[in-house]
């Protein structure tokens, strides 16, 4: 069990994130608080926490509290005294946090936080920068282990590729500027357009 009782914000961008990020604090006896205003999904992660590690870690009075990004960016920081106490901002998949966007005005919100932005994928596929003198808030990039090094070491599971043959027609396909990948409804009338399903199901 470890001890962590500093202010702390973490969030994450979908609500099952939110109950994984409990969780994972649970599993190192962080007594927190979930943000949310559901309460079937409260009881949701409390039945993870006795299920997994034999009891709740969910405490409402905590100062650490895991909330979803879409929930925060609507809470008023000048009604809460605990925005301005928060020392530590940690954002779960990172690589969302620019200064334009929810994730930015998130972090925003607690003016004495240090931010960290832990991401398996920093570099953005729309190519815009996560620095401070970039678009966003880092100072320093930490690289940690490979993907390869994570599945020896137990962390993630080992994986197999089957890639289908494809028959649809990409050539008049564009790459869209805001998000560096595929414009998704010109791929739509790709595949529309193909002479037949997308490989064989059966075999497949």
């Amino acid at each position: 069990v470890k001890t962590w009782d500093a202010p702390t914000a973490v969030t994450a961008h979908r609500q099952e994130l939110t109950g994984q990020l409990s969780l994972a604090l649970a599993a190192e006896g962080i007594a927190h608080n979930v943000v949310t205003n559901d309460p079937k999904t409260l009881r949701a992660i409390v039945s993870a926490h006795v299920e997994d590690v034999g009891r709740s870690f969910i405490n409402p009075t905590s100062e650490i509290r895991v909330v979803g990004i879409d929930t925060l960016v609507r809470m008023n920081p000048d009604a809460d005294p605990w925005f301005k106490r928060v020392r530590y901002y940690v954002n779960d998949e990172g690589h969302h946090v620019l200064r334009d966007n929810k994730w930015g005005t998130g972090y925003a919100m607690f003016p004495n936080a240090r931010g960290f932005f832990p991401t398996a994928t920093p570099i953005r596929a729309d190519g815009r920068g996560l620095g401070r003198d970039a678009d966003g808030f880092v100072d320093e990039l930490i690289e940690g282990p490979s993907m390869r090094a994570l599945i020896e070491m137990g962390f993630l599971t080992d994986y197999r590729v089957f890639c289908p043959e494809v028959k649809v027609n990409l050539a008049q396909v564009h790459i869209s500027g805001a998000t560096g990948d595929y414009n998704q409804h010109e791929v739509r009338k790709a595949v529309h357009a193909a002479p037949e399903l997308v490989g064989d199901i059966v075999r497949e």
